[in-house]
């Protein structure tokens, strides 16, 4: 049973990905009204399904912690990371900028997050990091902090992913 569970919905990626999904749209229906070629059809109509199904898996993130793991989600169970909780050392406060969305590879472990704005720094005792992005940081925190004994740290306050 989830102790706490929390649902972003990011709009960045939305906003970005809406604008080569409406072109592919509007050529789509362009080429199905003039007749054009069916390969090049059926080519738009490909691209247009693959924008749609990005939008959907990259534009909302679900993070849950019960009474032995975090887990995040992204989209429809697309992707999924689980921490155990017993491998929390530290836990912090860090400021996540609009171009940091996403699943992303940074110095010592990962950044996930589908929204600019507050999320928090995870440190294991094996010396991975995450950098978890939230619209609700302070419940994540007391949920990891209520689950487990972990170390407080002071506020990373840090931006960009390439200082971490």
């Amino acid at each position: 049973m989830a102790i706490y569970s929390h649902r972003d919905k990011g709009k960045i990626p939305l906003m970005i990905l809406s604008i080569p999904t409406s072109i592919t749209l509007v050529l789509f229906i362009r080429g199905l009204s003039t007749g054009k070629a069916p390969s090049s059809i059926w080519q738009i109509l490909l691209a247009l399904i693959l924008l749609v199904l990005t939008m959907l898996f990259v534009s909302f993130m679900e993070t849950r912690v019960d009474s032995e793991k975090l887990v995040i989600t992204f989209g429809p169970r697309f992707f999924a990371k689980s921490i155990p909780l017993d491998d929390i050392a530290h836990i912090g406060k860090m400021f996540i900028p609009w171009y940091s969305t996403g699943i992303k590879k940074i110095r010592k472990g990962w950044l996930f997050s589908v929204c600019p704005g507050w999320g928090l720094l995870i440190e294991l005792s094996d010396g991975k990091r995450y950098i978890i992005g939230s619209g609700d940081p302070e419940g994540l925190e007391e949920a990891l902090k209520g689950s487990t004994i972990i170390d407080d740290a002071s506020d990373v306050s840090q931006t960009g992913n390439d200082k971490q």
